[in-house]
C-alpha cells in the first residue's frame, strides 16, 4: 500500500512547498523508494492554460498534453521522473467533474453537497496515483495557505484520508515562516504558532513542522514550537534560506527530514541515501570555469517565473559544463528580426511539406482556428520534441524565444493577437503579426538587409 504525505503551508504563499515537497522525495528517492509528487490547487481554473504569466508563472506543459502549475517543471526536475495530468489537479476540474456526474444522473438525483461529494472525488484524485502500485510513497502539495476559504475542502478532505487511511500510511508536513523582527532582533514564532491552530480547527494536528527563516533555529526556539504546537522537538525542521534551490535536498538531509518521515511511517529504511550525483552537480554549478551570456527574448520578462523552465535549464546546461550562464533579458517588444535571409518558401510563412496547414486567403488556418507561431513559423519551426512541450524554446541566432500562445487562447482568439498577414501593395511588403504583438518583415525591396 502507497504511504501519503501532504504538505499544507501557512502564514504566507510562496515559501517554497514545491521545493520542500521535491527534496523530500529526492532523499526519499535516493534511499531506494519510488516517489512522486502531485499538486492541488485552489483556484476555480481548469488549468493553468488561460492564467496570466504575471498572475501565475509559467503554464508547464507534460507528456500528456496537460497544462499545469509550474511546480511539476521542479518535480520533473529534482526527480528525473515524468510528470501527467494527475499530477497537477484544480479546483475547477474538481467541480466540473462533480457537475458533469450530476447532469448524467450519477448521484441519482441526490443533493450535490460539498461534503461528500466534492470531497469524495478530491480523495479519488489524491489516490489515482497510489492505485498504480507504481510508487511506494505520494506527496501531494496542498496549494495556499491555512485559513483560505478555497483551501477548506481540500483540508477536509485530507482529514477524511488520514481517518480512513491511518496514521502508519499518512501524515501532514505543515510549512511555516519564522520571520525575523531587525527592530527587536529576534525570531518570532508567533505567526506559526497561530498557523498552526488554524489547522488545528479544520480537525488536522501536523506531525511535522518545516520553519522557513533568515537565520539558523536555536534549540529553545524548536522546544517552544514543539510545546505550542503539539509536535515533538525532532520534528521541527529548520529551513533557512539557501543559495540555491538546489541546496534544499541537502539542508534537508542535514536536517534529518527523511529520517523523520520513515520513522513516523514506520517505513523500512531501505539505505543511506546516495547523494553523491547530487553533490556532484552541486560542485559544477557553484565552481564554474567560465562564463557565457545568452539572450532571452519574451514577453514576459519582468517576471522570472514566467519563463521558469527556460532559466532552469540554462542553470542545467551550465553546471553539465562546468559554466556559469548569465541571461541578457531581451523584452519582446525590442526584438524586431527580419526574414531577408530566409527562403522564399520560408519567407513566405509557410512550412512545406505539413499536411495540416493550409492557406484560405491571407490566413494561416488549421480546423478553422488561426495558428499561433509554432512548428511551421519560420522562425520557430526548428523546435525539439521537448521543447515544444514545455512551450516552444526556440533557439535562434539572436537568443531564445518562448511561445505561450496555447490551447485556451487559440480556440478564443484575443482581437489584435491571431497571426494575420496584411499585404500592402503600395510598400510592396508583407508584416506577419505573431501571439503577442510579435512583428516579422518581409521587405521584397531590400532583401540583403540583415536578420538581427
Amino acid at each position: 500500500m502507497s504511504k501519503y504525505i501532504f504538505v499544507t503551508g501557512g502564514v504566507s504563499s510562496s515559501l517554497g512547498k514545491g521545493i520542500i515537497s521535491a527534496s523530500l522525495a529526492k532523499l526519499l528517492q535516493a534511499r531506494g523508494f519510488s516517489a512522486t509528487i502531485q499538486k492541488f490547487d485552489p483556484y476555480i481554473n481548469v488549468d493553468p492554460g488561460t492564467l496570466n504569466p504575471y498572475e501565475h508563472g509559467e503554464c508547464y506543459v507534460t507528456d500528456d498534453g496537460a497544462e499545469t502549475d509550474l511546480d511539476l517543471g521542479h518535480y520533473e526536475r529534482f526527480l528525473n521522473i515524468s510528470t501527467s495530468q494527475a499530477n497537477n489537479v484544480t479546483t475547477g476540474r474538481i467541480y466540473q467533474t462533480v457537475i458533469n456526474k450530476e447532469r448524467s444522473g450519477d448521484y441519482l438525483g441526490k443533493t450535490v453537497q460539498v461534503i461528500p461529494h466534492i470531497t469524495d472525488e478530491i480523495k479519488r484524485r489524491v489516490q489515482l496515483l497510489g492505485a498504480t502500485n507504481d510508487y511506494d510513497i505520494i506527496i501531494t502539495e496542498l496549494g495556499g495557505t491555512v485559513g483560505d476559504i478555497e483551501s477548506l475542502p481540500y483540508l477536509e478532505s485530507v482529514r477524511q484520508l488520514r481517518w480512513e487511511l491511518g496514521t502508519d500510511n499518512c501524515l501532514v508536513i505543515h510549512l511555516t515562516l519564522i520571520p525575523y523582527l531587525s527592530a527587536a532582533k529576534e525570531l518570532k514564532t508567533k505567526p506559526t504558532q497561530h498557523s498552526v491552530k488554524e489547522l488545528l480547527n479544520t480537525g488536522i494536528q501536523p506531525d511535522i513542522l518545516v520553519c522557513r527563516s533568515e537565520y539558523p533555529l536555536s534549540m529553545d526556539i524548536r522546544r517552544k514550537l514543539a510545546l505550542f504546537c503539539n509536535v515533538d522537538v525532532g520534528s521541527v525542521i529548520e529551513a533557512i534560506d539557501a543559495e540555491t534551490i538546489y541546496d534544499v535536498p541537502m539542508l534537508m538531509l542535514k536536517e534529518k527530514l527523511d529520517t523523520v518521515v520513515i520513522s513516523k511511517l514506520r517505513l523500512l529504511d531501505r539505505r543511506e541515501p546516495d547523494m553523491s550525483a547530487w553533490k556532484n552537480f552541486l560542485g559544477k554549478l557553484k565552481n564554474p570555469t567560465r562564463e557565457v551570456r545568452i539572450g532571452l527574448v519574451g514577453k514576459y520578462n519582468e517576471l522570472q517565473d514566467a519563463y521558469k523552465s527556460i532559466h532552469e535549464s540554462f542553470v542545467h546546461a551550465g553546471a553539465v559544463n562546468e559554466c556559469r550562464v548569465e541571461v541578457v533579458l531581451i523584452h519582446l517588444s525590442s526584438w524586431k528580426p527580419t526574414l531577408n535571409r530566409w527562403p522564399a518558401h520560408q519567407r513566405a510563412g509557410w512550412s512545406p511539406g505539413s499536411p495540416r496547414v493550409r492557406r484560405t486567403g491571407d490566413r494561416r488556418q488549421d480546423q478553422g482556428h488561426p495558428l499561433c507561431a509554432g512548428k511551421e513559423d519560420p522562425l520557430l519551426r526548428h523546435l525539439p520534441r521537448h521543447a515544444m512541450r514545455s512551450r516552444g524554446i526556440c533557439p535562434q541566432r539572436a537568443g531564445i524565444g518562448k511561445c505561450l500562445f496555447h490551447r485556451g487562447i487559440a480556440q478564443n482568439p484575443i482581437p489584435g493577437d491571431r497571426y494575420d498577414a496584411r499585404a500592402k501593395e503600395d510598400q510592396g511588403e508583407r508584416r506577419y503579426h505573431a501571439p503577442g504583438g510579435l512583428r516579422l518583415r518581409d521587405q521584397k525591396a531590400n532583401p540583403g538587409s540583415p536578420r538581427v
